[in-house]
């Protein structure tokens, strides 16, 4: 009998299908939950690793850290500090007057004050006091309170105080640069603010503080500034504004071969670490920033730019008119009457009118000219804020007048920085130098990462014009001259006083009583080295420049001549004879042992060195009589005997312009060929290997890139 296979229902049939479905769609879901679970317990996840972070740590910005300040031998003038700031966490504080009660009277607030800030309860962080003292950090952590941190942080310190501040600037708070230096290397000095992560447990409670983070510190700047200077000039500059009742004055001490600024002192000057009591007018750097008219101070210029252009020659003289010379409806004045005077005795006595007549003479073209190849009128590139051109009007359309006033001073407008550059270029042969203040810049560790050398900006004079105008500005300072005050024995003193009626604020013509006493020049003048510029502002009583600025002078030359250990004139005449007196007894030895050796040697040999040995000889016989010039010509004349004998060291020339190369191997009596032109970046032999004789060096140089 055959069994009939039962048709299966059509309702269980989808009950399978729906089963499989639904069983298929779980795994899928089982699947992707697995997924899901493996991304987030066994793979990083950076937004997990953030959100996470946000529940545990909480950022904060602070201020960031900024390079130290050093002067030209690496002491500190300007440095960051670690400080603690406080900060309180609002919802974890239970009683908030009893909070503000003990903590106001440690951080010298008032209560109220502090509870003003703790007051927003959805609050999680507030700074309460940012940059405390050492000691009042310490005695807010032995509180112990519930909701109070503290967070190191960096404060800027000057530990010199007020020492060059209107030069060095200041920061204020976050960092932030004000003035100075400070300001004008603030990229280079400052870096990024970096953050700092606290630690809180679940309830927001902090329970621990990270320090400071250990990021690359900032770039340091190493200054041309010498400290021992800087207070030197600041010492005798406060005293003598002082003792005048001034209303200000400005010092300044230059290198003179380097343009190199070593001090530039401002009185009266302020604490750059009293925050509070900072007022933009104080930190003025009056060296740079305020407008004097030059006065007489000036007329070695015209002098200079009169012989220049051969408008006179150095023998020459003019008619001063007894004093007094009429121009149109003007009257030109000198203070004492004068008839005749020779070029050397117009700058001696300082005469208003023949420097009127100079500068008509030379013409205002040329004059205009020359006064602007000296800096005149325009910024002198140094590398702070701040910096006015002064004003010199064009010659286009100069009326005669003008002209002549400017001759002596009047009519145009400086800066006391811009006079010292100017002094310096008739110390320096004739070149004007560009303002150096930045030697180097190092990174943190101390290695040189870039190095600013001095810079030449171009030849003003030639060197014969600079050695009649010395000679000129020498007498100013003798017997006779306006600036006796300013000579002392031991060195010789080139310089000029300056008395200038200051202008009428706000109105044409020149207020009566007040002057602007100064007195500028430079030392040793057989070899300069420093030029000093000091103009003091609105002197009560006594206001000539040689009475009021010169003795000024006097203090600050002499003091850093001698930290310098610059050797007096008269010391060095007498080491220059010595000098000389050793090298022709050596040249004398070896002319002597050498004539011994070649006896037997051709008569040519022969006739040479007895040419050598009589040359020693007659040096010997009139160096005790002579002259520090015959002196020193004869000590060249032996000293090449030796150098055909004995070795000497190759100088460096690489980084050196042409020009400088020329210039350093005359003073050595080098040979040097030069290949190429612009920067010299390769010599042979190289420098300071051992060499006989003048054997040439060549030097390879090609443009800056």
């Amino acid at each position: 009998m055959k069994v009939k296979a039962l048709k299966e229902k059509p309702d269980s049939r989808k009950l399978r299908i729906r089963i499989r479905v639904f069983g298929f769609i779980f795994l899928i879901l089982f699947g992707l939950l697995g997924l899901r679970a493996f991304n987030l317990h066994l793979e990083v996840n950076p937004h997990l690793s953030s959100y996470k972070d946000t529940q545990y740590q909480r950022k904060i910005v602070l201020s960031p850290k900024r390079g130290n300040i050093l002067d030209a031998n690496h002491e500190t003038l300007a440095m960051d500090v670690e400080v603690y700031s406080i900060y309180a966490s609002p919802h974890l504080i239970e009683e908030p007057k009893e909070f503000a009660k003990q903590l106001a009277p440690l951080l010298q607030i008032s209560s109220q004050d502090v509870l003003k800030k703790i007051s927003n309860k959805k609050k999680k962080f507030v700074w309460l006091k940012r940059r405390v003292e050492k000691k009042e950090s310490e005695k807010v952590r032995e509180l112990d309170l519930e909701g109070i941190g503290l967070l190191p942080e960096y404060k800027r310190f000057y530990p010199n105080n007020h020492l060059a501040a209107n030069l060095i600037g200041i920061a204020g708070y976050d960092a932030k640069a004000l003035e100075g230096m400070e300001l004008s290397y603030d990229s280079i000095l400052k870096n990024k603010a970096q953050p700092v992560y606290v630690e809180k447990d679940a309830k927001g409670r902090p329970f621990a503080s990270f320090d400071l983070l250990k990021a690359a510190n900032a770039k340091q700047i190493v200054l041309t500034l010498d400290k021992y200077i800087q207070h030197i000039a600041e010492k005798e500059l406060d005293e003598a504004v002082k003792k005048a009742n001034a209303k200000s004055g400005v010092a300044i001490v230059l290198e003179a071969k380097t343009g190199s600024i070593l001090a530039m002192a401002v009185s009266p000057s302020y604490n750059p670490n009293d925050l509070k009591n900072y007022q933009v007018g104080k930190a003025r750097n009056r060296a740079i920033a305020d407008m004097i008219e030059p006065g007489s101070t000036f007329k070695a210029f015209t002098a200079a730019i009169a012989l220049e252009n051969k408008a006179i020659t150095p023998q020459g003289s003019m008619n001063c008119e007894n004093g007094r010379m009429k121009v149109g409806k003007h009257t030109i004045k000198d203070t004492h009457p004068y008839g005749m005077l020779s070029l050397r005795d117009i700058i001696k006595y300082s005469s208003n009118i023949c420097s009127y007549k100079l500068a008509q003479k030379v013409g205002k073209e040329k004059f205009i000219a020359s006064l602007r190849d000296l800096g005149f009128g325009q910024k002198t590139g140094i590398q702070l804020p701040g910096e006015i051109p002064g004003l010199l009007d064009s010659a286009k359309n100069m009326r005669p007048i003008r002209l002549g006033n400017i001759g002596f001073g009047q009519g145009v407008t400086v800066t006391p920085l811009q006079i010292a550059l100017a002094y310096g270029a008739i110390a320096n042969g004739g070149y004007l130098m560009k303002p150096r203040l930045v030697k180097d810049v190092l990174d943190s560790e101390g290695n040189v990462i870039e190095s600013f050398p001095p810079q030449e900006v171009h030849q003003v004079f030639s060197p014969e014009v600079t050695k009649i105008t010395t000679e000129y500005l020498k007498s100013v300072v003798e017997k006779g001259g306006t600036g006796t005050r300013a000579a002392f024995e031991d060195y010789g003193v080139a310089g000029k006083t300056g008395t200038a009626q200051k202008t009428q604020e706000g109105r044409r013509g020149y207020a009566k009583h007040k002057y602007v006493a100064s007195f500028v020049g430079f030392a040793p003048t057989h070899r300069p080295e420093l030029v000093v510029v000091v103009s003091i502002d609105e002197p009560k009583g006594a206001y000539y420049g040689g009475v009021v600025s010169a003795p000024v002078f006097k203090n600050i030359m002499g003091q850093s001549l001698a930290y310098l250990k610059i050797s007096p004139e008269k010391q060095d005449n007498m080491a220059q004879e010595a000098l000389a007196l050793k090298k022709m007894k050596e040249a004398t030895q070896i002319v002597t042992k050498k004539t011994q050796e070649l006896e037997k040697e051709p008569v040519k040999e022969k006739k040479e060195i007895g040419q050598a040995s009589e040359q020693a000889s007659q040096s010997m016989a009139f160096s005790k009589n002579a002259s520090p010039d015959k002196i020193q010509q004869a000590s060249k004349d032996s000293e090449n005997i030796i150098n055909d004998q004995q070795p000497h060291r190759v100088p460096t020339f690489t980084g050196l312009s042409v020009r400088e190369v020329l210039r350093k191997a005359q003073q050595g009596e080098l040979e040097v060929k030069i290949e190429g032109s612009g920067i010299c970046y390769q010599q042979n032999p190289e420098a300071g290997r051992l060499m006989k004789g003048s054997e040439p060096i060549t030097v390879e140089c090609h443009p800056p890139i």
